[in-house]
């Protein structure tokens, strides 16, 4: 064991402007080492010694901001109020911190434990075992093992998104598709009459294939802000006061993208070029000629 930490666990109501809420009051030490904290900008914050640090999506709701005051309800019954010392981003449930003092000074039930922490290479099992036969212990909770029951729970969202990538490539190559393909039906009298003139068909298929990739290149960043905003859209729908997500991707997503796109396009030009091999010249003279 490497740290041991008292902590406690109270169901409270938090009111403000006539909006309420209710989660769970998470009494830690001030200096705690086994809880980070996490700003909405990304950043990190220490417990503070008064007031009480909650979810930014609880202060959403709840119309408060930063140095404002929160009326607590325990269980209990007993009310009091507290200061809205900051507010932290946490990406599973919303949650309240403060101090012990400051927790047991509400009065309300809660129920006391310690936060455990172990040196890598132990069995979990075998601690777990031995944490809950210990006496007055009534529940032993691993947060590897809710990690990894979260892991499994995202493995269907995984599949979720996999299948979407898979039908917007289908999508996609099925919109460049027909519209190239109908470009060139309409153009069918001009290729024609090049052909006529001459001109191979290789170098017909060359001038539509850059005209066609150029005219996608041309759509690319519009196209990259576009799917910006619906990745965010989509992430939005999924977020909650309980989950949060937030749209997060470096310089290999887009550029991806773009590859994917332009490798797509490139494909499509081949059964183009094969339109261009068999456009029947004397047929579009003689519909010409009428």
């Amino acid at each position: 064991m490497t740290a041991v930490e008292p902590a406690s666990l109270m169901p409270v109501t938090l009111s403000a402007g006539g909006r309420s809420y209710s989660t769970t009051l998470n009494g830690l030490t001030p200096e705690t080492v086994m809880h980070g904290f996490r700003t909405p900008g990304g950043g990190t914050r220490h417990l503070p010694e008064t007031g009480i640090l909650i979810g930014a999506s609880i202060a959403h709701k709840l119309g408060v901001s930063v140095g404002e005051t929160i009326t607590v309800t325990t269980s209990l019954g007993t009310v009091r109020v507290e200061r809205l010392a900051g507010l932290i981003d946490e990406p599973l449930g919303a949650f309240a911190y403060a101090t012990e003092t400051t927790a047991t000074d509400l009065g309300g039930a809660s129920l006391h434990g310690y936060l455990l922490r172990f040196a890598a290479g132990y069995d979990r099992n075998t601690l777990r075992a031995s944490v809950t036969d210990t006496p007055g212990v009534v529940a032993c909770s691993d947060a590897r093992a809710v990690q990894d029951q979260i892991d499994k729970f995202l493995g269907l969202f995984w599949v979720f998104i996999a299948t979407m990538l898979v039908f917007g490539a289908v999508l996609a190559f099925t919109v460049i598709y027909v519209t190239m393909t109908v470009n060139l039906a309409e153009r069918t009298t001009e290729l024609a009459t090049l052909r006529a003139a001459g001109v191979p068909v290789h170098r017909l298929s060359a001038a539509l294939a850059a005209e066609n990739l150029t005219a996608t290149l041309l759509a690319v960043p519009l196209g990259l802000i576009a799917g910006y905003f619906a990745a965010w859209a989509l992430l939005r729908s999924f977020t909650s006061d309980m989950f949060t997500f937030g749209l997060s991707f470096g310089l290999a997503a887009p550029v991806l993208a773009v590859l994917a796109v332009l490798a797509v396009a490139a494909l499509s030009q081949l059964p183009a070029a094969r339109l261009v091999g068999r456009i029947d010249i004397a047929h579009v003279v003689r519909e010409r000629a009428l």
